[in-house]
């Protein structure tokens, strides 16, 4: 297990905790959730959720009709996906995006939210387009964008963070994922045979990090009041979910 991977196995309790936090972290995760839960739709039909953390997606589209499936590369996530969903506990196991252990046009849609950045990015792409079956969709979730609170964190918060940890070890430690941008990522999909149909902006962010850890509530709150207006998630969205169907 590499570095990565054993930090988001050490904090699976915490990642499920955040959903439904009153914090900047309770926004931004669950305004994603919702807004996947929303792109994928009502089921029936297959679907596999890669890099599924906690399970709390899948749980969601399992209520809606769908048969759900998923894998992390993180052991405590899926304990606790299965804690979840007992009902599909067997279809959730450990594994990476880039080998995925199912067979060849086995899912109607395939989800990766969050995952790429920390992945082989053309190996990964190639493994969803191979499970999903012709005219199915993938939905792509990406950190990395050109808004503010995002510009702000990747080029001057992580970059002085890294130097203080090393120096005086402190707090989680910062995930080793490097951005993988909306033009990088449509050209994967292209690559590996998905048509970009679609990209939403979501997760609106106005006070930026770490302002909004000295203020939470109100940091909630104008992130949540930012993310019901298209024009402004459009401008300080932290996050683009990507629809691309398999030709």
């Amino acid at each position: 297990m590499s570095g990565t991977e054993r930090q988001f196995d050490l904090s699976a309790a915490a990642w499920d905790s955040s959903y439904g936090g009153r914090d900047p972290d309770g926004h931004r995760v669950t305004s994603r959730l919702d807004a996947a839960v929303e792109l994928v739709g009502p089921g029936p039909g297959a679907v596999l959720d890669v890099g599924a953390g906690s399970g709390r997606l899948l749980a969601t589209l399992a209520e809606r009709g769908w048969t759900v499936s998923g894998v992390d590369v993180a052991p405590e996530m899926i304990e606790l996906a299965r804690a979840r969903i007992p009902g599909a506990a067997d279809r959730l196991t450990v594994a990476r995006a880039e080998e995925l252990p199912f067979d060849e046009r086995a899912f109607d849609v395939v989800v990766i939210i969050g995952v790429l950045e920390y992945t082989a990015v053309a190996a990964a792409v190639a493994e969803l387009a191979r499970v999903l079956r012709s005219g199915g969709r993938a939905l792509v979730g990406l950190h990395s964008c050109k808004a503010p609170a995002t510009v702000w964190r990747n080029r001057v918060v992580v970059p002085v963070a890294r130097r203080v940890k090393r120096l005086v070890p402190f707090g989680r430690a910062i995930p080793a994922g490097r951005a993988v941008g909306l033009d990088d990522a449509s050209r994967a999909l292209e690559a590996a045979g998905l048509k970009v149909e679609r990209v939403v902006p979501v997760g609106a962010q106005i006070i930026p990090d770490p302002l909004d850890r000295f203020a939470p509530r109100l940091a909630y709150r104008v992130g949540r009041r930012a993310e019901r207006s298209p024009r402004l998630r459009r401008v300080f969205a932290t996050q683009r979910l990507i629809v691309a169907r398999k030709r």
